[in-house]
């Protein structure tokens, strides 16, 4: 289902970047990274964001003890991501 439209897609693309199915949510990025899968939950006071990277194999999974309404975990992960990919370790190529 696209996040946007809440209507059915076949994949995200890059004009329709959001879509997300059974708790599991697509995404994409313009440039080497591509597609991602993630899932992010919380419940009483315990959040989890997890991400997959197919192009690079890359997985990362966060974890915190906390419950806001300001949410900063995918800012988190691009960071890991980012931080990884500079170092080497998710490479897309």
């Amino acid at each position: 289902m696209s996040q946007a439209t809440g209507k059915p897609i076949f994949r995200t693309t890059l004009a329709n970047p959001l879509g997300y199915g059974l708790g599991v949510a697509q995404g994409i990025f313009p440039g080497p990274t591509g597609n991602f899968w993630y899932y992010e939950g919380q419940a009483f006071g315990a959040r989890v964001l997890q991400m997959y990277f197919p192009r690079s194999g890359t997985i990362i999974a966060l974890a915190v003890n906390s419950s806001t309404d300001n949410d900063h975990l995918s800012d988190l992960a691009g960071s890991v991501y980012q931080t990884l990919q500079e170092a080497g370790a998710a490479s897309t190529g």
